[in-house]
């Protein structure tokens, strides 16, 4: 973590602009917390603090990931949180329903299912509902999100990802809001409107997310669809069926 102390703030119109905490600030440049010395006029994003930088002078900011040629602009960004917004108020429905599949990999493999979705009655928007689980386990270990693949961005984006009975738990941020800063949680799920704040890259999982714990009472997957449901405004998840587990494997 940054040692607390010097703050860098880049001048720019982009949105979004981090103010955050950095181990030197001195003669144009940013120390990451790593040690690497990055200079502020050609800097897109220290991917270790998150800090905007200046692209070639002020008004070119970028957003740069730790994937090697994933970069979002200010203009990309603000135009992927409209898009979340709309498709997180919006009614969803299923358009048609499928099967679930199974993803071969080093160990068991990953069940997977996904399906378009229906914004207010109308398709074509490039959302769908996806969920995943381990083959080789038995009710547990669940993750499901709206995924939105949009033509500016350079990967799909993730919207209210739920995470149920997961192997290994999330820790905030601690630029999440106050209450949940550097908490850590295992059942969860990632709000919209406490992640809406936070840099866009956390849409695109190339940063970390705020996470809101799961409610009690989550017992079954169908609890999780009936969750899911609600806070994805989409009934028709509940009629997803269970995963096709291996009660041998287990």
């Amino acid at each position: 973590m940054p040692r607390l102390g010097s703050s860098v703030r880049i001048a720019s119109p982009a949105p979004f602009l981090l103010n955050l905490p950095c181990v030197d600030a001195l003669n144009g440049h940013h120390t990451r917390a790593c040690g690497v010395t990055c200079n502020l006029n050609t800097l897109r994003l220290c991917c270790s603090c998150h800090i905007l930088a200046s692209h070639e002078g002020i008004g070119h900011g970028h957003y740069s990931s730790k994937r090697e040629g994933n970069c979002v602009t200010p203009e990309q960004g603000l135009k992927l949180l409209q898009h979340l917004e709309n498709v997180n108020d919006a009614a969803k429905n299923i358009d048609a329903f499928s099967d679930w599949y199974l993803v071969q990999n080093r160990t068991s493999g990953k069940l997977e299912w996904q399906a378009a979705l229906r914004i207010n009655g109308q398709l074509g928007g490039g959302v769908a509902a996806r969920l995943a689980t381990p083959a080789d386990v038995w009710d547990r270990d669940v993750y499901g999100q709206i995924e939105l693949k949009l033509p500016f961005m350079p990967r799909a984006a993730r919207l209210n990802p739920v995470e149920w009975r997961p192997r290994r738990p999330h820790s905030n941020p601690a630029t999440a809001p106050k209450d949940y800063a550097l908490m850590t949680y295992f059942d969860r799920w990632h709000p919209f409107d406490l992640n809406r704040e936070q840099t866009p890259l956390v849409f695109l999982q190339e940063a970390v997310g705020v996470a809101a714990p799961l409610p009690d009472g989550i017992e079954s997957f169908s609890d999780y669809l009936h969750f899911c449901a609600i806070v994805w405004k989409c009934p028709d998840i509940e009629k997803v069926p269970p995963p096709p587990w291996s009660p041998s494997l287990v």
